[in-house]
């Protein structure tokens, strides 16, 4: 028939339309195909000429417009009636689904009366009234006939389960059922497996899982069965199994133990394993046919990552959650209990145990409240150092509640008694100290200055003061990152030192001598090196340390008589006037001590010395 329309088409035959007598009246243009249809007028509704009322009316002009009706679906058109105006201003066209042109004419002038067609024209998707040239008026138009097959469906779709695939597809205009056909070769020959199925969805459920089915849908209604859609495949197949939940490891000697959840529709567990986390991994048993499994080809002190997928005649499920386990040997018992004891400082508390029998290493614990809860603050006191922690991380006027426990390869032991310690912030001190609790006449000895308690000080005025009746001041050592800049003058044994470091890196934080005075024993008797005030620098602000805060140190000058007996007598100045004039170890120095002054040499100083050392010696007999 399409053959046959495009023929007449492109060969142009117009039909003429020829008036012919109708039990209709002239203006009943109702009950046709375009009743109740929207009509355009170009892209805008126009319902005047499909309205079924002569009086309302399209008006084309000189701009080859048309108007048009487009169909849900198709129909067949045997007869018109038009009413018209214009000559031959116009054209009437019918198009198929494709939007091509199956029909022609041009239109006159019509009055109305109907029109039959010479053959009746099928598959008609749209009509359109088009200006052929000069003004045109179309006053109204109905066609008659009947509606067409349904179209062919689209949109066929397929999904599986298990024993069953479900079909779905897009509706037709026009349809009042869809039949399904099913074949088991592609392209058929189809049988009818559901007829005049009312929706758009339809479930086969007598399929066998595994085989592949060919399926076509075709739209039917009064008018007859379109014809079939294009062919879809589907093979159902019973559903995978669950995944594996739950999946856990217990270490062993030398194994693994696993366990997992039971999986639905499983007939079985693949189990697989890696030594690196998120895999690759290697499968180590197929089939295993319960929840659990021993590994029993495992190395102690490897970690291995561990997952199980479920497995059933439809294949394999995916990997569960990984799981890692650390194969051990046998642990030794736990250490027993440190006995513990502590000491705050400034933002600082240091705690003290004493070791616990088989430990390797500690936990300290802190906790702001009684009895805790403890928080583990470190790890890592080994056993080579297990006596003593100092823990920095502390607030002055803060409270904090300490216990230890001992660990080894075993475990941890249960924790110690429990200190408490309540650091407080220290007053800046300058210090004065003498290693040396006693010294002999004539020996050197090092007085460090130090700053304590302090941070980041970066300069230091100070005055100190010698006892210079007991000491001689010989001048003082630089300390590394730390310079004199003043030339300190003795002034009866008062010294005055203005003192920077040369570098951040040389603040003074904590405890640090930042200079050393150099003195040498001249009396017996106690002197005191005593700092008689200070002022320290930080980069922001000066502090001046008053005399609570400046420190002193004494030391014990004593002698050792010439020939060593225990006091001085006047066979002492007997030995060194023997030797007046030389070098003291040219006396004998594992009998006599000659130098009695302190400068390597027997001379006048020495035997004064001696001599006052006799008057003051009340064993020493005067010769009367």
């Amino acid at each position: 028939m399409k053959k046959c329309l495009s023929f007449l088409l492109f060969t142009v035959i117009f039909i003429l339309m020829v008036p012919i007598s109708s039990v209709f009246a002239a203006s009943d243009y109702s009950g046709g195909l375009l009743s109740g249809k929207i009509g355009y007028y170009e892209s805008s509704i126009s319902g005047a000429p499909n309205d079924n009322n002569e009086s309302t009316f399209q008006s084309f002009g000189s701009s080859l417009a048309y108007w048009k009706v487009d169909f849900p679906g198709t129909v067949q058109v045997d007869k018109i009636r038009i009413k018209t105006s214009g000559g031959a201003g116009g054209y009437i066209k019918l198009y198929d689904s494709s939007l091509a042109q199956i029909y022609g004419s041009t239109v006159g002038t019509q009055d109305g009366s109907l029109i039959t067609l010479p053959k009746a024209v099928k598959g008609v998707k749209r009509i359109t009234v088009e200006q052929n040239s000069g003004a045109f008026t179309l006053f109204e138009i109905q066609l008659y006939g009947t509606t067409d097959y349904p179209e062919i469906p689209i949109g066929v779709t397929t999904t599986t389960g298990n024993s069953q695939v479900n079909l779905n597809w897009n509706s037709v205009m026009g349809a009042t059922g869809y039949n399904i056909k099913r074949s088991i070769t592609a392209g058929g020959p189809y049988s009818t497996i559901a007829s005049s199925v009312a929706g758009l969805s339809y479930t086969d459920t007598t399929v066998t899982n595994g085989i592949t089915y060919y399926y076509v849908v075709s739209a039917v209604n009064a008018a007859g069965e379109s014809t079939n859609s294009t062919q879809v495949s589907a093979t159902p197949q019973a559903p995978l199994p669950a995944t594996p939940i739950n999946l856990t490891g217990q270490a062993g000697n030398s194994q693994v133990s696993l366990s997992w959840s039971i999986s639905a529709m499983a007939t079985g567990y693949n189990i697989k394993r890696s030594t690196t986390n998120g895999g690759p991994y290697t499968t180590i048993s197929s089939s295993t046919a319960t929840a659990t499994y021993s590994d029993i080809s495992v190395v102690n002190g490897t970690t291995y990552y561990y997952v199980v997928s479920a497995i059933n005649a439809a294949g394999e499920s995916a990997n569960s959650n990984q799981v890692a386990v650390t194969p051990q040997a046998p642990l030794p018992a736990a250490p027993t209990t440190p006995i513990l004891t502590a000491q705050s400082g400034n933002a600082q508390n240091t705690l003290t145990w004493t070791a616990s029998s088989g430990a390797t290493s500690y936990d300290v614990k802190r906790s702001t409240t009684p009895t805790g809860p403890y928080t583990t603050i470190t790890s890592s006191v080994y056993s080579n150092v297990y006596s003593t922690y100092t823990d920095t991380s502390v607030v002055n006027g803060t409270t904090y509640y300490y216990v230890v426990s001992a660990s080894n390869a075993g475990g941890s032991s249960v924790n110690s008694n429990e200190v408490s310690l309540t650091p407080q912030a220290l007053e800046p001190t300058l210090n004065i100290v003498i290693t040396e609790e006693k010294v002999k006449v004539g020996q050197e000895f090092t007085a460090n200055v130090e700053l304590k308690n302090v941070a980041n000080i970066y300069a230091e005025d100070f005055t100190v003061k010698y006892d210079n009746t007991k000491f001689d001041y010989l001048g003082f050592e630089s300390v590394t990152g730390y310079q004199v800049y003043n030339q300190p003058t003795d002034q009866n044994g008062t010294l005055r030192f203005i003192i920077a470091s040369q570098g951040v890196n040389y603040g003074i934080t904590g405890e640090k001598t930042f200079v050393k005075l150099k003195l040498r024993a001249k009396a017996v008797g106690v002197g005191k090196v005593d700092a008689l005030k200070c002022r320290i620098a930080d980069i922001d602000h000066e502090f001046d340390l008053g005399d609570p805060l400046c420190g002193e140190d004494t030391v014990t000058v004593e002698n050792q008589d010439v020939n060593r007996s225990g006091e001085y007598t006047l066979l002492d100045l007997a030995i060194d006037g023997y030797y007046y004039g030389q070098l003291a170890s040219n006396a004998n120095p594992a009998i006599y001590t000659a130098d009695q002054a302190g400068d390597e040499y027997v001379n006048n100083d020495d035997l004064i010395f001696i001599v006052k050392q006799m008057l003051l010696n009340t064993n020493y007999a005067p010769n009367l």
